[in-house]
């Protein structure tokens, strides 16, 4: 089972959100939501440990939802708290 969080709800949060761009290096460079960290897919899914710590909630994004969906879906079953962006990065664009 996998969790999701719209753009709207992510921007009306209280808490930091630990927020991942997972596409890659020259697309984040290009545009990305404000205080976001890019950590590419490919490197992500290699070793997650790396880079996340099981007792964090972490919001996870792409272009359009669709790759951070399957992501999380990995993510999640790996013990990781993770929420999809749905929409992903394009949907921001349109509500910012």
């Amino acid at each position: 089972m996998h969790s999701e969080v719209s753009i709207s709800k992510l921007k009306n949060m209280n808490e930091r959100a630990i927020l991942i761009d997972i596409r890659d290096e020259n697309l984040f460079n290009k545009g990305n939501i404000p205080n976001s960290i890019n950590i590419p897919v490919y490197k992500l899914l290699s070793d997650p440990s790396f880079y996340l710590n099981q007792d964090d909630y972490y919001y996870i994004y792409c272009t359009n939802g669709i790759s951070s969906l399957y992501t999380c879906k990995i993510l999640i079953k790996s013990g990781y708290k993770v929420l999809n962006v749905t929409g992903g990065y394009r949907q921001w664009l349109i509500e910012k």
